[in-house]
């Protein structure tokens, strides 16, 4: 129809775009959303985005913070939205498009930060129910050393958050 031909332009609009205002709006995570779209073209638009922003995260630090927290909130939304299986999902789609094997170690870094993020995230708001599961991927992927995955669960039983 007319309107999703006009929504897969508008995404692919969106993921060129490099324009402050919108880099620092929701509308990247809305677009990484419809990675679970059935339509191929708004995948597409979906994996442009997520394909530009890995790469500009690779360049610095602040770049790969920024990706992992497009990501997660990607995934709040689509929890808040659609439920635990939708986001989990999601997040097993936006990980399978981010990397094969283990990230370079900045990349690694940010995305144990997100999920940190994500744990205080879940624990603060009463709604969040089941986020965490949305997160699994995140950790069971393999994508970060064991290394910093223990540090992370070392960090939640510090602060209290098991």
């Amino acid at each position: 129809s007319e309107r999703v031909r006009i929504a897969a332009l508008a995404c692919a609009l969106v993921s060129s775009c490099q324009h402050p205002d919108v880099a620092d709006s929701t509308l990247p995570a809305v677009i990484l959303t419809q990675g679970l779209s059935a339509r191929e073209d708004l995948q597409e638009a979906a994996w442009a985005l997520l394909s530009r922003l890995r790469k500009q995260a690779h360049a610095q630090t602040e770049n790969a913070n920024a990706f992992f927290k497009i990501l997660l909130h990607a995934v709040h939304m689509v929890h808040r939205d659609a439920g635990v299986e939708v986001a989990r999902d999601l997040s097993y789609r936006l990980l399978q498009h981010t990397g094969v094997g283990k990230l370079v170690p900045v990349m690694q870094v940010a995305l144990v930060s997100a999920l940190q993020a994500g744990v205080q995230s879940a624990v603060a708001e009463e709604s969040a129910s089941g986020f965490l599961e949305a997160l699994v991927p995140w950790v069971t992927k393999h994508i970060v050393d064991d290394a910093l995955v223990l540090e992370l669960a070392a960090w939640i039983e510090a602060e209290g958050l098991a």
